[in-house]
C-alpha cells in the first residue's frame, strides 16, 4: 500500500517537490527520453543529478526551419 492511498492529498499543489542541491527536475519526451519541446504531447518530469540530464531536444516533435531564397 502506498502512503497516498492511506492519506490522500486534498490539494495537488501540496505535492510539489523542491529538489535538494545537486538535483534537477527536467521535462523529457516519453518516447525519446530527450528534452521535451513545446510540441511534445506525452512528457514526463524526471529527476537527474545536475550534469546528467539530457542536453538534446526531442527530434520527433521539433520545428524544422528551412531557408528559402
Amino acid at each position: 500500500m502506498k502512503a497516498y492511498e492511506l492519506h490522500p492529498v486534498r490539494e495537488a499543489a501540496r505535492m510539489s517537490l523542491t529538489p535538494p542541491p545537486g538535483i534537477q527536475i527536467v521535462t523529457i519526451d516519453a518516447a525519446t527520453l530527450m528534452l521535451a519541446t513545446p510540441l511534445c504531447q506525452n512528457t514526463l518530469e524526471e529527476v537527474f543529478i545536475v550534469g546528467t540530464a539530457p542536453t538534446v531536444y526531442c527530434p520527433l516533435h521539433s520545428l524544422k526551419i528551412t531557408k528559402h531564397f
